[in-house]
């Protein structure tokens, strides 16, 4: 189970000045938000840029794209679907899994 993100480096991470209800990660000094915001290779910078990126380029919220990587006899096909199509059909592919995906609902 993933916990929040703690806010500082603060009591009880920056949340409340009294006793959270549910713990708090006791690493959080090293990985709070107001120290990953001066971190330019921190995730959470990370995550503004990608955020950033998908905000200003139009090809990255809609429609589809795919990268095919391959080493010895496996192969692996990245497909990042924005289109409401459940599937994708991609020229060459036989036969394929989900190995990830971000709908929980769906095996991978």
């Amino acid at each position: 189970m993933a916990d929040a993100v703690p806010w500082d480096n603060s009591l009880n991470a920056g949340f409340s000045w009294a006793r959270p209800w549910l713990p708090i990660d006791p690493n959080y000094e090293e990985r709070y938000v107001t120290r990953l915001q001066n971190d330019e290779r921190s995730i959470l910078s990370l995550y503004q840029r990608l955020i950033k990126l998908r905000s200003e380029c139009r090809s990255l919220r809609v429609g589809a794209a795919r990268v095919k990587r391959t080493h010895e006899s496996e192969r692996i096909v990245a497909a990042l679907n924005w289109t409401e199509q459940l599937s994708l059909q991609i020229p060459g592919l036989l036969v394929s899994d989900t190995l990830l995906s971000t709908f929980m609902d769906r095996k991978g």
